[in-house]
């Protein structure tokens, strides 16, 4: 079926299209009737051609300038109002051109250096400076840093920095042999200018301790205020590596593996005779010893733990096998006083118990009233009873003072005057009779 054309204002519909849907309400739509609406290549009822915002009906002659919104049709009122604003001049762009610089939108005349007014539309190098576009000449001038190096304005993109100055990528070069930087994820500075790997460490790389060369390349090792080369961190004795251990210790300014250490400085056991390099040092008579190694070189048993200790033959010694082969002999009985309290006498030593009065066999224990005879001990009263004098009158032992006359022995209070009975002293003047002693008193 031929298309009748029917103009609205400027713009052309075309009715009567063979399209079976309204492309508003969506509803079937009559091919034949004349006043359908075709826009957009979409078809519409008259009532369905509609402002797609406010809805206002468009199919009215009066409503000459509309435009397309998101596939609909749009009325000039709310295209203006719906429109973009430029970020210079503040107005809406309802016609023209539209340039976006930096998530901003601009007129095409209004897109100028935030400088010096130069119309930027058909410039290809952009700078930006507050958030508004600025010419490369007047960014340059005004804004762009200068290049620690050529000491001209870095007006690209691509800045680098180091240690605060700025350089651009060409002249981002090592001070010493002008290596390029740009690339490099380390940087370094040698008189406060950039340096690569490799000049730097030349130019200030620490003398190992070892070899006495420079460390210029690889780790640096740090030990005892020291450097060294990772591969010259070896142990002093045995050559072996120790740059991934912990295990190392330090000796008269020399780094010792711990093995090597121990075997060389550690002190001796003197049981076992092998180092002791960890664990507790039990120490006896000025010798060290394993706390496993504290034994008693008679039985075997742990002294590790014993609070009193003993020695025999210079080595220690349990109390039990100490007293055994140490302990005196009884003078009594002539066996070993190995336990017990030892009783000293005469310069021999008894068990407590073997020490006895030879007479009457009474312990005597802590007693001090007892005598020596044939280096026997007794106690006073039976060494009195067995051999002390006796005396001429009463017959009993003398333990104490005697009075002597013609070899015999008498107590004091037994040596009187037979007629008054008192005791003659041994200054006064006396005679015997046949009846005994008579005192100068009597005798007159």
């Amino acid at each position: 079926m031929a298309a009748k054309q029917q103009s609205i204002g400027n713009s052309e519909f075309f009715v009567n299209q063979p399209v079976s849907y309204c492309s508003k309400c969506t509803s079937s739509i009559d091919q034949n009737h004349q006043s359908n609406i075709r826009f957009n290549n979409r078809l519409y009822h008259t009532n369905c051609f509609t402002c797609g915002i406010c809805h206002k009906n468009l199919s009215d002659s009066t409503n000459t300038n509309f435009t397309i919104h998101n596939n609909e049709p749009i009325c000039a009122q709310c295209k203006q109002a719906n429109a973009k604003i430029c970020y210079a001049c503040q107005k809406p762009i309802l016609t023209g051109g539209l340039i976006t610089f930096d998530t901003n939108v601009y007129h095409d005349d209004c897109f100028r250096c935030s400088q010096c007014q130069k119309l930027l539309t058909y410039e290809t190098k952009l700078n930006k400076h507050n958030s508004k576009p600025c010419c490369a000449a007047c960014y340059d001038k005004k804004f762009a840093p200068q290049c620690s190096q050529c000491l001209k304005p870095i007006s690209t993109d691509k800045i680098l920095t180091c240690d605060t100055k700025k350089y651009h990528p060409d002249c981002f070069r090592c001070d010493q042999c002008n290596r390029s930087l740009a690339d490099e994820k380390d940087l370094y500075e040698y008189n406060s200018k950039p340096c690569c790997y490799q000049c730097y460490n030349q130019r200030t790389a620490p003398e190992c301790a070892k070899c006495h060369k420079l460390i210029s390349v690889g780790k640096i090792l740090k030990w005892n205020e020291n450097k060294y080369h990772e591969d010259c961190f070896r142990c002093h004795q045995c050559n072996k590596s120790l740059a991934n251990g912990n295990n190392y210790c330090k000796h008269d300014s020399k780094v010792f593996c711990s093995e090597c250490d121990a075997e060389l400085f550690a002190p001796r056991c003197a049981q076992c005779l092998k180092p002791i390099s960890t664990g507790k040092i039990l120490t006896y008579d000025t010798k060290k010893y394993h706390p496993d190694c504290f034994r008693c070189d008679q039985c075997n048993k742990s002294l590790a733990d014993e609070k009193d200790l003993y020695e025999y033959n210079l080595k220690p010694c349990c109390y039990q096998c100490y007293n055994q082969r140490t302990a005196p002999e009884c003078a009594k009985c002539h066996k070993l006083i190995s336990v017990g309290k030892i009783l000293k006498w005469n310069e021999n030593k008894y068990h407590e118990d073997c020490f006895r009065c030879h007479q009457c066999n009474k312990s005597l224990g802590d007693a001090s009233n007892f005598c020596k005879h044939d280096s026997k001990p007794f106690f006073s009263e039976c060494d009195a009873e067995l051999f002390a004098p006796r005396c001429a009158q009463c017959a009993k032992p003398i333990i104490d003072k005697y009075t002597a006359f013609k070899n015999k022995t008498f107590h004091p209070n037994c040596f009187f005057c037979v007629k008054c009975h008192r005791t003659i002293s041994s200054t006064e003047k006396f005679y015997e009779d046949k009846f005994g002693f008579v005192c100068s008193t009597c005798g007159t």
